[in-house]
């Protein structure tokens, strides 16, 4: 497959000399050297408003998605006390599967629309309700199992979009650094989120956990309902002559 790609955007040839030569172009940006800072200069970027806004808008988010990751075998086990360990991990692995199917649909549409901010909220919202749906049908497992689906969508699918909103939001000089400090901070979800489930679920019941990452869900998608993004040109990508992207939003 190596042998097969081209080296070059100009040696593709599904591409257009127009979309060969605007994305040589924006390649030749990401290599011009920048105006250089050090590193006490790069720690700034960390105090950056925009950057913690984000940063804990991303925790909440995180404490839903690890909250389901590390509960949904629990999960599954409690929708039928029956169930074996390979009937456990088979269900298991089916909302994950759903979700990557949805992790694809949902970054083309977000690419063709050029919308980020949205696409977000709705895939928070969803995976709230698809968390809701299986508190409510957990005794279920049909539609548990179709509620679960719903919130691998939502968790799973709303990463693209995300990054690629924050990657708008931020300055091109502070971007690098700026997501590092995000994915830093919102790792800290994947301690809280399932610590938090466990402390509140019982031995025979987990569900009543999953109320806290249903409030972080919806918590991160109110966050961002109030954040302003640029929108990015979908054709930017297809053509030279796009119209360039947008200045960041100010301090």
């Amino acid at each position: 497959m190596l042998l097969l790609l081209p080296d070059v955007p100009g040696k593709a040839r599904w591409l257009t000399r127009e979309e060969s030569s605007w994305l040589d172009g924006e390649i030749a940006k990401e290599y011009t050297p920048q105006k250089s800072h050090g590193p006490l200069d790069e720690l700034k970027v960390v105090r950056n408003r925009k950057v913690l806004y984000l940063a804990v808008a991303n925790f909440f988010a995180a404490c839903g998605l690890y909250g389901f990751t590390f509960f949904l075998p629990k999960i599954v086990e409690q929708m039928d006390p029956s169930y074996s360990a390979t009937n456990i991990g088979f269900l298991g692995a089916i909302p994950f599967l759903v979700g990557a199917i949805g992790m694809v649909l949902v970054a083309r549409n977000s690419d063709r629309t050029g919308e980020r901010r949205w696409h977000v909220i709705a895939l928070m919202l969803i995976a709230a309700a698809g968390l809701l749906g299986t508190i409510w049908f957990r005794h279920q497992p049909a539609l548990a199992l179709a509620c679960l689906s719903l919130v691998g969508i939502g968790v799973l699918g709303y990463m693209a979009p995300y990054w690629a909103m924050a990657a708008r939001v931020l300055s091109r000089e502070h971007t690098a650094v700026g997501l590092a400090a995000i994915n830093s901070i919102a790792a800290l979800g994947g301690f809280f989120g399932p610590y938090v489930i466990g402390q509140n679920a019982t031995a025979d019941d987990v569900s009543v956990g999953l109320y806290f990452p249903i409030a972080c869900l919806v918590i991160c998608a109110v966050m961002l309902a109030f954040l302003r993004v640029p929108r990015d040109d979908p054709r930017r990508a297809a053509s030279a002559k796009a119209a360039p992207a947008s200045e960041p939003v100010g301090n």
